[in-house]
């Protein structure tokens, strides 16, 4: 039925095409998303180094998440076959978008050998069938929670989730930074461990962020909340099978004020209380866009502005284009211009690429918060309303050839809108002079 055709669904998005020896392609499912789901690539990339491993199954994975994915172009998997032991293969993988990697990860595979055993006692919470199934969560909680969850538990998935502690999304209370939540995919897997495996890879990168936001009355839902994970860590302790129970014991011993969380989780087996996976993942707030950002600053420029220059409101119907500058002159008569855009931050990646086709590649960007004729919005959070004044933006800035100033709004303009109020606005303004700091180029050559 649909449950099975989830499972599928991820059975299909983990089963890589084999280009080369050590060259694999990964496609991304048609969700809708503004950019790829982390777990997925981090199980994506534990299939492709398991691909090259014969005979061992992996025991541990640490991985760097560089770049936000491209949800509409499929990921090329490199592996490199660092070292073939007699106990231990050592396998890195390199995820590439667009030429650029957007994730690297480093895998060890081990025989399987005798040694000592302890373990971590397993958490007293309930069995996951005297807890709300995800349909009693529908018909019971969901009328309770705030739009944003809601939406989130209204999805088929082939991951079922049974969270011991989901009173936290009706409630504003601050709680100990720890959540427990049961998982298993919602259909039966094939007998592979090394299938079992990659499915939990994926899993993991699932709820993890709960255990830091729980401690602040905060939930990944928020709207102003756009999370992203930086590194992440997992290791296999024992066998397990991922379409069977496993408790995700999850918490955060830290957040700092750079806005860094460190929430880790293990999953044992219930049957046999026996700690099976364990997991540690960085996660940056409140968005990955400072990552694009930083990577802006590494061009080594700087301009002198006029401060004259003309806007154009993405959000309105009808609106045109005024392409000469308020004082009068044409665009002729400047050789520069710096098209500044004030945009949603989740249009960043169309705007990007949509400059990228007309061959702008530089371009800067900087979160900023914005107020406008929207005025704000009201909120429901944990039941109750409060008003955001406020709304995250983002402001891109692109300098470009006066001829190109036309082609560069249309281009954001068609990026950036949905039709809805606080789409953003665009502004043009002269340059006097430009300089490349590197090789001292001047003008349309610095650009």
């Amino acid at each position: 039925g649909f449950i099975m055709s989830a499972v599928s669904d991820l059975l299909s998005i983990l089963d890589l095409e084999r280009l080369e020896d050590n060259l694999f392609r990964g496609h991304n499912p048609e969700a809708g998303w503004q950019r790829v789901f982390g777990g997925q690539v981090i199980g994506q990339a534990l299939v492709a180094a398991c691909r090259t491993v014969e005979g061992r199954s992996p025991h541990s994975l640490h991985g760097y998440f560089l770049l936000p994915g491209d949800p509409k172009t499929p990921i090329i998997y490199d592996v490199e076959r660092i070292r073939d032991g007699r106990s231990f293969t050592t396998r890195r993988v390199k995820a590439i978008q667009h030429g650029q990697p957007i994730f690297t990860l480093s895998a060890s595979f081990h025989i399987e050998e005798p040694g000592f055993s302890h373990e971590a006692t397993m958490p007293d919470v309930p069995d996951p069938d005297s807890l709300p199934s995800e349909q009693e969560i529908r018909e019971r909680v969901m009328p309770l929670m705030p739009d944003p969850v809601r939406k989130y538990f209204e999805r088929e998935r082939p991951i079922e989730l049974r969270p011991v502690e989901f009173q936290r999304y009706m409630s504003r209370e601050s709680l100990p930074p720890r959540y427990h939540v049961w998982i298993r995919t919602t259909g039966t897997l094939p007998d592979d461990p090394a299938v079992h495996q990659c499915v939990l890879a994926y899993a993991s990168d699932m709820t993890l962020l709960d255990s830091t936001l729980v401690a602040h009355g905060r939930t990944v839902f928020e709207r102003e909340i756009q999370a992203a994970s930086l590194d992440h860590a997992l290791w296999f302790h024992r066998p397990f099978r991922a379409d069977e129970w496993l408790l995700y014991a999850q918490d955060s011993p830290f957040t700092d004020p750079n806005c860094v969380g460190c929430p880790r989780g293990f999953d044992p087996l219930p049957a046999r209380s026996r700690h099976e996976v364990s997991c540690l993942n960085f996660k940056q707030l409140p968005s990955f866009y400072a990552l694009i950002s930083i990577e802006s600053a590494r061009f080594g420029r700087f301009f002198v502005k006029n401060p004259s220059g003309t806007s154009l409101v993405l959000g309105k119907s009808g609106s045109s284009h005024d392409r000469s500058v308020s004082d009068g002159k044409s665009r002729d008569q400047d050789a520069m211009k710096i098209v500044m855009a004030i945009i949603k931050p989740f249009k960043l990646e169309e705007v990007r690429d949509a400059l990228t086709s007309l061959g702008v590649h530089g371009l800067t960007v900087t979160e900023v918060k914005g107020y406008g004729r929207q005025k704000g919005h009201t909120e429901i959070y944990r039941g109750a309303e409060y008003a955001v004044s406020f709304l995250p933006k983002l402001k891109i800035e692109v300098a470009v050839a006066s001829e190109l100033v036309g082609k560069v709004i249309d281009a954001i303009t068609g990026a950036a809108k949905t039709g809805q109020i606080g789409d953003g606005k665009i502004f043009v303004v002269p340059i006097e002079q430009a300089v490349r700091i590197r090789t001292g180029e001047r003008d349309n050559d610095a650009l």
